[in-house]
């Protein structure tokens, strides 16, 4: 247990060797607030649209081509869900 603690010291307890003058040199570039705005239900239908048929399903376990066949209703339920997620700031339950 100890070279445990000794090996977790020696990796998380390292002086920075990040250098101020360099990133105070680096250019500053415009706060894009648009990624503010709630998103959309063109946007959501184009990302489902770009969904790739065929792939395993991710972590929900649903395929895109359940995603693809669901229409403007499903577009329409999944925008609603990510602009409530977008103003909660949390996923619903």
């Amino acid at each position: 247990m100890e070279r445990w603690a000794e090996h977790f010291n020696s990796v998380f307890n390292r002086p920075s060797s990040i250098n101020n003058d360099a990133i105070d040199r680096l250019p500053q570039v415009q706060t894009n607030y648009t990624l503010y705005d709630l998103p959309m239900e063109h946007e959501v239908e184009k990302a489902i649209h770009q969904l790739s048929c065929g792939k395993a399903p991710g972590s929900d376990s649903i395929p895109a081509e359940v995603f693809k066949v669901g229409g403007q209703a499903l577009i329409k339920r999944r925008t609603q869900l990510y602009q409530l997620t977008w103003k909660e700031e949390q996923l619903p339950q």
